[in-house]
């Protein structure tokens, strides 16, 4: 009898180990990617090794689209929100010729450009710095 309880008992951890492994290492697919394995396997006569690694390619691409996403700096700001409007008022109140200012302005306008800011919001940025 005992034995019998020690043969269900190790049935049912092999049981949870293999579903459990099933669990991790099953591919988890979007519905776009599942349509498209599905579409491969009927293009390839049902042939899952290329279709699987033409699934390990967009995982692949689409890891690079999110780290390429996220290297992206941040091009709507070289300053903070009001930093810029406080800089040119500082240099004016200590003085700075004007020319020299606008010049400060549009150099930091010319960065923020080449840095891939875009250019509406980059001219509504140093409108605020009147």
């Amino acid at each position: 009898m005992n034995n019998n309880i020690a043969i269900i008992i190790a049935g049912a951890l092999v049981a949870a180990a293999i579903i459990g492994a099933a669990l991790v290492w099953w591919p988890r697919r979007t519905a776009e990617d599942a349509a498209a394995y599905d579409f491969c396997l009927i293009e390839r006569n049902g042939n899952t090794v290329v279709c699987d690694a033409l699934m390990r390619e967009r995982q692949r691409e689409a890891v690079e689209k999110r780290e390429r996403e996220r290297e992206k700096p941040d091009t709507t700001a070289c300053l903070d929100k009001h930093e810029g409007a406080m800089e040119v008022q500082r240099m004016l109140d200590a003085g700075g010729p004007p020319a020299q200012v606008e010049a400060w302005k549009q150099d930091m306008k010319a960065k923020m450009l080449k840095a891939g800011g875009p250019s509406d919001l980059v001219d509504k940025y140093w409108e605020d710095c009147k």
